[in-house]
């Protein structure tokens, strides 16, 4: 699973890569460099954030790649998606190129340069995104409760196996993957990896061996840290509101429920659509 639109894309159309990057059906793309610098081509791979709500690097958010303008299509042994690695700049290597399918209003049908087919993402476009830990297809870690003996719904705190990042209290969730409250998503109030409670209980009790996951972001306003680059939520970072180097967020929906396909559906704040910010 890679990034795609869920709902209120733009529109879908070809554009120019920048003939060095590698890109990849499913990435994040941006139309800005790092630090607002222009590129040869039309979009870029997005990078990870730098700063807080990437005020660093200020990217602006362009799309979601769909398409590339190779007429045999290239996959990735890592990810399985289909790519095209850069270095398509000279005369040579562009007309050593075998491509096809690109066109539409400035793009001429005997160009060879290398093309890509992206859907537009607006401030109000919602995305599905997988959640990884740190690496593409490692699923967050399962903890597994070693306290027992709880009477509270885990408003006081239990012992478990570490989770992949130190939580911060109110902008975390922790998911019950396997015990009497399976299924069920709560907001973590701690401030630790091995030591989880909750703000509002869960509804039963806590026993020795039940299964959780946790992840560094919630449903609603919260913040994600996006590498790959553009391909995945990172939950071994927790890039908090007051945090650096993080994209700001409005979490639709979280599903932990099954090993390896966690995935948020989320839409960027707006900041990220302008060039100019604070």
């Amino acid at each position: 699973m890679s990034v795609r639109v869920v709902e209120g894309e733009g529109r879908t159309y070809w554009v120019s890569a920048d003939g060095t990057s590698t890109y990849y059906v499913g990435q994040l793309v941006t139309y800005i460099a790092a630090s607002k610098a222009q590129t040869y081509g039309t979009v870029l791979p997005l990078a990870v954030p730098a700063g807080a709500f990437d005020t660093t690097n200020y990217q602006v958010i362009a799309g979601v790649v769909t398409g590339i303008n190779d007429r045999t299509p290239t996959y990735d042994s890592t990810t399985g998606l289909q790519y095209v690695t850069g270095t398509y700049q000279s005369q040579a290597q562009l007309l050593a190129r075998d491509w096809t399918g690109a066109e539409g209003h400035m793009h001429a049908k005997n160009d060879p340069e290398v093309k890509l087919q992206i859907t537009e993402i607006l401030p109000h476009t919602v995305l599905r995104a997988p959640i990884f830990n740190a690496s593409w297809s490692v699923a967050p870690t399962v903890v597994t409760d070693t306290g027992g003996s709880d009477t509270t719904g885990l408003t006081t705190a239990t012992t478990t196996g570490a989770c992949d990042f130190t939580n911060v209290a109110k902008c975390g969730t922790i998911y019950c993957r396997t015990g009497k409250n399976a299924g069920i998503y709560r907001v973590s109030k701690d401030t630790s990896t091995t030591a989880p409670s909750v703000g509002t209980a869960f509804p039963f009790d806590v026993a020795l061996g039940d299964t959780f996951v946790r992840v560094p972001l919630k449903q609603g306003a919260s913040t994600v840290y996006i590498a790959g680059p553009g391909l995945f939520i990172d939950c071994s970072k927790n890039p908090v509101i007051a945090g650096t180097n993080l994209f700001g967020v409005y979490v639709y929906n979280l599903n932990l429920a099954t090993a390896g396909s966690e995935y948020a559906e989320f839409r960027f704040e707006a900041d990220h659509f302008c060039l100019a910010r604070a």
